[in-house]
C-alpha cells in the first residue's frame, strides 16, 4: 500500500521477514493501522533516497516488528513525548501537517494487544520504530 507513495519521495522500502513467522493472532485492522501510521511517518519525515526498512521476527514467543528510517531524526528532548497526545515535533511542524494524535493511538493499541511500542532516534541520522506483541493463544 505505501510503496507508491514511498516511490514518489524517491525513497526504497524494504521488507525482512522471517519465512517461518506463525500467526499473529491480533486486531488485523488495528495492528494494519500502526505499521500503516509508522511507514507513513517514515515516509514523510525522511529525505528524498532516503530508506525505510520493516523487518518482522519472532523469539520466544513474542512477535518483533521493527520500522527504520534513514530521516531526519528525533532530538532525545522530543523522542520522551512521542507517544503523548497532540505532541508534535517543532522542528517538523513545516515539513508535514498532522494532529499529534498518530503515535499516541499506536501505543494504545498496541498496549491493549499487551504489547510495547519503543522509539529510537538519532537526529540527523534516522528513527526506529519497534512494536513487540506476545503471541496470544499460544
Amino acid at each position: 500500500m505505501m510503496r507508491g507513495k514511498a516511490a514518489e519521495n524517491s525513497l526504497c522500502l524494504e521488507l525482512e521477514a522471517d519465512w517461518d513467522l506463525p500467526p499473529l493472532k491480533a486486531d488485523r485492522d488495528k495492528i494494519k493501522q500502526v505499521i500503516l501510521n509508522l511507514l507513513s511517518n517514515g515516509i514523510k519525515y525522511n529525505r528524498p533516497g532516503g530508506e525505510i526498512t520493516i523487518r518482522a521476527s519472532y523469539e520466544l514467543g513474542h512477535f518483533r516488528i521493527l520500522i527504520k528510517d534513514t530521516g531526519l531524526g528525533i532530538h532525545a528532548a522530543d523522542l520522551k513525548h512521542l507517544f503523548e497526545k497532540f505532541y508534535r515535533v517543532q522542528s517538523t511542524e513545516q515539513i508535514a501537517s498532522g494532529t499529534g494524535l498518530g503515535l499516541a493511538i499506536c501505543k494504545r493499541i498496541v498496549e491493549a494487544h499487551g504489547g510495547q511500542i519503543l522509539a529510537e532516534s538519532e537526529f540527523d541520522v534516522g528513527t526506529t520504530f519497534t512494536i513487540h506483541l506476545p503471541a496470544m493463544g499460544s
